[in-house]
């Protein structure tokens, strides 16, 4: 299907289970065409199963295409053409962007939305990466936001020590002390395996904290439009 140069694709089958694709003669084999038989005068419906194939990333919009349907009489070596009819299909593809957190390296997962870093005994200059993926149809931007303004602050709400930490996002320092920073701004959709953006986390000066557990939860949003 096509909306101007873009292109969906999807295939045509026989049963919903995707067995078998219809083709048309001569090149289609027995299993590649719907078929049937009379008695007398009569009509028969069959069916045929539309199917798009997931992971595709195209831009939005309405996509459409042509099929001829044609009846024939007698078998696939022997037969009469009687009638042609064209069928006009279409699907409409929203705007569609996903992120993954993963690994450095990985591959893009759906499901990886989240992430804990945990640095165990926490030291000046420990860091942690790992690769935000994005997947994305349309142009799109990433913010980060830290719910301390790039601080760990420690989990007893009455003691007020902070430890610092630094973020890199696409090899950039982000200044996580104020409102969202966006991070990434581009006009571009993704290819289906999405586009990799290596971050860091890095442990800035313990000073004089108090002994105790620390926590910070950053926001990563990624948003429609550069």
């Amino acid at each position: 299907m096509l909306n101007g140069a873009n292109v969906l694709n999807y295939q045509l089958y026989d049963q919903a289970s995707q067995t078998n694709i219809l083709k048309d003669l001569p090149s289609a084999t027995a299993s590649e065409v719907l078929s049937g038989n009379f008695t007398g005068r009569g009509s028969q419906q069959l069916s045929f199963f539309l199917v798009i194939p997931t992971e595709q990333v195209v831009r939005p919009g309405t996509y459409t295409d042509t099929v001829t349907v044609t009846a024939y009489e007698g078998d696939l070596t022997n037969n009469i053409q009687h009638r042609t009819r064209t069928l006009t299909i279409s699907a409409t593809v929203l705007e569609q962007i996903d992120l993954s957190l993963v690994n450095p390296g990985g591959s893009f997962n759906p499901s990886l939305t989240s992430r804990l870093i945990d640095f165990g005994i926490l030291q000046a200059g420990k860091f942690s990466d790992f690769d935000l993926r994005v997947r994305s149809n349309i142009g799109y931007s990433v913010t980060l936001s830290s719910q301390n303004q790039g601080n760990m602050a420690h989990i007893d709400p009455t003691d007020t020590s902070r430890v610092p930490f630094s973020f890199t996002a696409n090899s950039a320092n982000v200044d996580l002390s104020g409102p969202a920073a966006t991070v990434i701004n581009t006009p571009l959709p993704t290819s289906p395996l999405g586009v990799p953006y290596p971050m860091r986390v890095t442990v800035g000066a313990i000073g004089n904290a108090s002994a105790g557990d620390y926590r910070d939860n950053i926001t990563i949003t990624v948003i429609a439009g550069p």
